[in-house]
């Protein structure tokens, strides 16, 4: 990463939420990159390096908790500052996983001051 005030990697399938959510982030001083699954983030994170990941869990082609197992892998200080944010939390597997790698959640529909107050804690 440049020596950017704090680079975050968006990731979400959903279009309007990803590009809704940088928006807010790049307004609240951000540089921001977005992904629209797990292995997009993937590639991106191979060529560049972000002070937080905000991950979506539920997405196609590579999920929240694939891209998580993988950056534990192969970038193990990135895997330390990635937050999810979804709606699913009442899934058993989703459940169990969250509480085996502790990292913050924010539980979709969320207030965007606490949402911005929560990328800052991870990026620091």
């Amino acid at each position: 990463m440049s020596d950017s005030p704090l680079g975050v990697l968006l990731v979400d399938d959903n279009h309007e939420v990803r590009e809704g959510l940088a928006r807010v982030l790049r307004r609240s001083g951000f540089e921001v990159a977005t992904a629209e699954n797990g292995l997009d983030a993937l590639a991106k994170l191979e060529g560049e390096a972000f002070r937080a990941v905000i991950c979506d869990i539920m997405m196609p082609v590579m999920d929240g908790i694939r891209l998580y197992q993988l950056l534990e892998v192969r970038h193990p200080e990135v895997a330390k500052h990635v937050m999810f944010v979804s709606a699913w939390f009442d899934d058993p597997e989703v459940q169990e996983f969250l509480t085996r790698t502790g990292r913050p959640i924010l539980r979709k529909p969320f207030e965007i001051p606490d949402f911005i107050r929560a990328v800052q804690e991870v990026a620091a």
